[in-house]
């Protein structure tokens, strides 16, 4: 459940199979989930900063500039 899920409910507690869990309980879920995408997202950008970075260094396009200049 997203943070904006569990806010169109209230911030109320969920059902998941036979599982009910409080408020409270929903809310550590949700937080969990947040951060876990959170990083997983920072390490999927900063990667893609590197690998942009290290074929930059590698192929040497310091010296290109499509503006024409």
């Amino acid at each position: 459940m997203t943070f904006m899920q569990w806010a169109g409910t209230g911030f109320g507690g969920s059902v998941s199979g036979a599982a009910t869990f409080t408020a409270t309980e929903t809310g550590i879920g949700v937080a969990v989930g947040s951060a876990v995408n959170a990083v997983l997202a920072t390490f999927s950008y900063e990667g893609g900063v590197v690998i942009g970075s290290a074929i930059n260094a590698t192929f040497g396009f310091s010296d290109y500039c499509p503006c024409g200049e």
